[in-house]
């Protein structure tokens, strides 16, 4: 197996791929601007063809994303931008839609996204077996679940490690379609699960109001070695909507972690070059709603956001006192002019920028309602973020070793790319301070500048006996160092793309939560000995009452504390700020929670 461990980052645009890249990604993934399931992050064939030849330089990978459903129209359209991006240099497409395997394709490697609701053994070995290349984990799935998916599969396995979470199974929720006609399957997901609703019991009394499908976000920083061992090649991190910051930091929070755990398993890295960094990362001074493991070992609660789905920041301490015109407050943090922070009241989650600060006193511009004993957080971090903003706060470079001797000058990299430049002087001048010319050179040659190569090594001959001048010796530096890249490029290393195979599908039947939207993947899944085909939800006018519009591994009973296991009762409800009830329903046995859409006359008054 390989031994090749990669670190997958988002990239909303290109300055966000800039910023994964620099701070330490093996991989970026990003949205074209058409059939990305984050359509407000898509980027023209252009803007990716930038990233593409910014991110090969260090040998990290560019996936695009199609990963939306398709309708008949597009079919043609999404094939096209297929061989675009190939011809662009995109190492993989990510995409949904079975269509895509009956086009007529490049040879582009194919990712199955989470979309593809990658969470029985069964669908993801019929994948594997079909010559998928990679196979995108769903969320819900727990540590022994990969690790018996694994042994089943010889497909390189993704998963996510940080970042949002849906609260529902990839590919099966429908709840924004259903209350807006906006498909989270075709990209335009309006996130019904960061809104508040009204619990109700089978009686309609009323039980909380909070948001009770807003999930925290994912951390498995902890698990990475346990990962790697359970057959994992790539960790993910979620973000596509997330700006450069965010990336940087996360990116190089994770680069960290991870460096940390190949020195321990003999692993490495799958992509060039090493990073420096001018602050210390820390997920919790960038967006976050809290973090959970989401059941990774074993179920738990507490992993739902329900307070508010906005960014709390880091915990910043109590508040002492609320006063007039100040707060006084116990924290160990070093709070600062222009920093923000948060807290909750009785209208819910409040804040406010610091004016100045004195003491244990935070002076405000604006009047504050904060309770006394209660915690508050800082949001935002005016210090950290300038660290971040500046353009030197993540650099990477790759290691290069210099040789000079009587016949040529020649510059390896550390993945063992080589050029070289013929010695052209014939003259031997006399050198009075031998040792002092000798620096000379070095110093020359060490001069990398703004390349993307840093010199880590020089040899000169000791019979090394030819005098240039500092500017020639300028002048070769720079031509190599051109040379160079140019090279790299040249033999940046193509990943296989496996064989495409029909084998049976494991069931004959697929409803309409298969997501069949178009003629090519009904005929995907005919050859493949699928006998009945229901239509996807999206090509109805709208999702019909009763219809199963969330499935999740996250239950609002538990998370309240009203699950008594296989008696749990029934006839629970929540109801939106429009109005539009939901009926949830429980599956106890496999853990699993139901929304459904519920009738008018079903329960209620």
């Amino acid at each position: 197996m390989n031994d090749a461990v990669e670190l997958l980052s988002p990239a909303r645009d290109y300055e966000a791929a800039v910023a994964a890249v620099n701070s330490g990604a093996d991989a970026v993934y990003i949205g074209a601007d058409r059939f990305s399931a984050r359509k407000n992050a898509s980027n023209t064939l252009s803007e990716i063809a930038r990233v593409i030849s910014y991110a090969h330089v260090y040998y990290c990978r560019v996936y695009v994303a199609l990963n939306t459903l398709l309708f008949e129209s597009e079919l043609e359209p999404a094939r096209k931008l297929i061989y675009d991006l190939y011809d662009a240099g995109a190492d993989a497409v990510i995409f949904q839609d079975a269509s895509i395997l009956e086009m007529d394709l490049p040879p582009i490697r194919l990712h199955a996204s989470t979309q593809f609701n990658n969470y029985s053994p069964e669908r993801i070995k019929f994948l594997s077996d079909s010559g998928i290349d990679r196979i995108i984990l769903a969320r819900e799935l727990t540590l022994d679940q990969i690790r018996n998916i694994s042994r089943q599969t010889d497909t390189e396995l993704e998963v996510f490690i940080h970042g949002a979470l849906c609260v529902s199974m990839s590919g099966r929720c429908y709840m924004s379609y259903a209350v807006g006609s906006r498909s989270a399957n075709r990209g335009e997901c309006a996130q019904p699960c960061r809104k508040k609703y009204v619990l109700y019991d089978s009686e309609n009394r009323k039980i909380g109001e909070k948001y009770y499908l807003s999930m925290k976000d994912l951390d498995r920083s902890m698990y990475i070695e346990e990962l790697i061992a359970a057959g994992i090649s790539s960790f993910k991190i979620e973000g596509r909507l997330k700006g450069a910051d965010y990336v940087k930091n996360v990116t190089a929070y994770y680069r960290k972690k991870i460096d940390s755990v190949l020195d321990k398993t003999g692993h490495v890295k799958s992509g060039s070059g090493y990073c420096t960094w001018s602050f210390t990362p820390d997920p919790y001074k960038t967006f976050n709603r809290g973090f959970t493991d989401f059941n990774f070992l074993k179920k738990n609660t507490e992993t739902a956001a329900v307070m508010t789905p906005k960014s709390l920041g880091e915990y910043a301490g109590k508040i002492i006192s609320a006063e007039n015109d100040y707060l006084r407050v116990d924290t160990n943090l070093e709070l600062s002019a222009g920093d923000g922070i948060c807290f909750f009241n009785e209208s819910g989650l409040s804040g406010a920028t610091i004016n100045r600060v004195e003491g244990d006193r935070l002076y405000f511009r604006t009047n504050v309602f904060p309770v006394a004993g209660e915690s508050f957080y800082r949001n935002s971090n005016i210090r950290f973020q300038k660290v971040l903003d500046s353009a030197d706060s993540a650099i990477r470079r790759i290691n290069t070793a210099i040789s000079i001797n009587n016949e040529c000058i020649a510059v390896t990299d550390s993945d063992g790319n080589k050029v070289t430049a013929d010695i052209s002087k014939d003259e031997i001048p006399q050198v009075e301070n031998r040792d002092n010319y000798m620096n000379l050179i070095e110093k020359a040659f060490r001069k990398t500048g703004d390349t993307v190569f840093n010199v880590s090594e020089i040899f000169i001959s000791d019979s090394f006996n030819k005098f240039y001048k500092i500017s020639e010796l300028n002048g070769i530096r720079r031509a190599l160092m051109q040379k160079l890249y140019i090279e790299r490029l040249k033999n940046y290393p193509l990943m296989p793309v496996k064989v495409k195979k029909t084998v049976p599908y494991y069931t004959s039947r697929l409803d309409s939560a298969d997501n069949v939207t178009n003629t090519l993947a009904e005929n995907f899944y005919r050859k493949r000995n699928v006998s009945l085909i229901e239509s996807g939800i999206e090509k109805s006018v709208s999702a019909p009452a009763g219809y199963n519009l969330m499935e999740s591994k996250y239950c609002i009973m538990k998370e309240t504390g009203l699950c008594m296991g296989e008696n749990t009762p029934e006839g629970y409800y929540i109801e939106n700020e429009n109005g539009d009830k939901f009926s949830i329903v429980t599956d106890c046995l496999n853990c699993t929670m139901y929304i459904k859409g519920k009738c008018e006359d079903e329960g209620t008054d």
